[in-house]
């Protein structure tokens, strides 16, 4: 029985490898997979965490898989705070929802607020950002 051992490194044939193959046997790569940014999915489980009415830290850390302080490490890496990252969750929601009429009551409970003086606040700070 003749058996054939390839040494590291060993030529062969142009264009085929040690298994007799060839890279025009291998099928052409699909179609690009497009990558979610960390901050994307950020934004997305932020936005949930509130529409669930769960906009805590804690939840949105459980989406991750990730501790609480594992998510604060991350959004600092990225120069940011997760206060920073409701306000504008909150910010965004508030400007989708623009065009129904809605009470300051409802409007507080919608962005997640206990009461309307927590979103007159809000709405005070992000007048003075701007």
């Amino acid at each position: 029985m003749n058996t054939v051992f390839h040494a590291p490194g060993a030529c062969f044939p142009a264009g085929r490898k040690a298994d007799g193959s060839s890279d025009s046997d291998i099928a052409p790569p699909g179609p690009p997979v497009r990558s979610i940014r960390w901050t994307d999915r950020l934004e997305h489980e932020v936005d949930a965490a509130l529409a669930a009415g769960a906009p805590g830290l804690e939840a949105v850390a459980r989406r991750f898989a990730v501790s609480p302080r594992t998510l604060q490490r991350r959004l600092a890496d990225e120069g940011t705070t997760w206060r920073r990252e409701l306000e504008r969750a909150r910010h965004r929601r508030l400007l989708a929802s623009a065009g129904a009429a809605l009470t300051r009551d409802e409007q507080a409970a919608l962005l997640g607020y206990a009461d309307p003086a927590s979103l007159r606040r809000a709405l005070r700070r992000w007048a003075m950002r701007n």
